[in-house]
């Protein structure tokens, strides 16, 4: 759609020129204040970390539909991402639409120069002697297909391959109670470390799949990303966790592991003994951490969003898509 800018420019402005005034005034508000409505309900997720859109699924998503089929994009729009954020905020819901999900600036950046990177080849050995096949041939969506699956891949890598984060639920009101004593030195231990039955478990799993979710989809896999408070509403209201650890970073010193179990959903549940002096005497103390990894889930949906708009944005069936809308429109006005 990007090599065809003139010709669609040129389409829909003499498509307008032969409708009466009034049916351009209107065929240009259902398309055009739709596009605004999303973009002021990103609450500029796009371009800050910390932003919360209210658009379901991803606000370029919704862009790209509606460039592609002017005006019924636009409906879908209301229809699939409007009405069903406007119904859950009615009904208390606060923050990040569920279904919303966050891209990385990065990855939007890379596959929006993609798009570019064939148009500047053309203009840079369009004069040049013997590039008869960079001249002759559209490489436009090639070569931005090509370039937006090494963004994927390298997304996979980043994101999911070589990604672990250790969670701490919120702290118990009680003090850890004594549990005898370990190479001389009392040993305590908190009331979590009781291995409960397997539905409980299943639960557990479920609670903290959750957690990690919110974690891997508002902060980058980075130095920073241990010690921060994550707030995540689950069916008995509002918990906290802390990320202590990643693989590669933690947050004072590495706990000693006794065992580890995993409980399901990417979730693995650590026994760890962390020993600490208090009054001048030793004592070691037995928790639990959750060892997270990323959901595929999460990696299965940017992958999507991103082919989505690699092809809208640099295939010319995509342009072709949006001049044959319009016409279909204007026929039934």
């Amino acid at each position: 759609m990007f090599n065809m800018i003139k010709e669609i420019l040129w389409n829909d402005i003499t498509l307008f020129q032969s409708l009466p005034l009034w049916a351009v005034i209107v065929l240009l508000a259902v398309w055009l204040v739709p596009i605004g409505v999303c973009v002021w309900r990103d609450q500029k997720s796009l371009i800050s970390r910390w932003g919360e859109s209210r658009n379901t699924i991803h606000t370029f998503f919704w862009l790209a539909l509606m460039l592609v089929f002017p005006c019924l994009g636009s409906v879908v729009y209301l229809l699939g991402s409007l009405l069903p954020s406007l119904i859950w905020q009615h009904r208390g819901g606060r923050g990040q639409f569920p279904l919303s999900f966050r891209l990385r600036k990065w990855q939007l950046l890379a596959v929006l120069g993609s798009v570019m990177i064939p148009e500047l080849l053309l203009l840079a050995f369009s004069t040049a002697a013997g590039t008869g096949l960079l001249t002759q041939y559209d490489w436009t969506f090639e070569v931005s297909f090509l370039c937006t699956v090494a963004v994927i891949f390298s997304d996979w890598l980043l994101t999911v391959h070589f990604c672990a984060v250790y969670l701490r639920t919120s702290p118990q009101d009680h003090e850890p109670m004594a549990a005898g004593e370990v190479l001389g030195v009392p040993r305590f231990r908190t009331a979590e470390t009781a291995i409960g039955a397997r539905h409980l478990l299943r639960q557990e799993a479920k609670r903290m799949r959750r957690m990690a979710n919110a974690v891997f989809a508002q902060h980058t896999y980075d130095a920073e990303l241990p010690g921060k408070r994550i707030q995540v509403m689950t069916e008995n209201g509002e918990e906290f966790c802390r990320v202590v650890g990643t693989k590669q970073d933690w947050m004072g010193e590495r706990p000693d592991f006794m065992e580890m179990q995993y409980i399901g959903r990417g979730i693995t549940r650590c026994r760890i003994c962390t020993w600490e002096e208090r009054f001048g005497k030793l004592r070691c103390t037995e928790s639990i951490l959750y060892r997270a990894v990323p959901s595929m889930g999460g990696w299965l949906r940017r992958t999507l969003i991103l082919l989505t708009l690699q092809v809208a944005l640099g295939s010319a069936a995509a342009a072709q898509l949006h001049m044959t809308t319009w016409t279909l429109l204007s026929k039934w006005i």
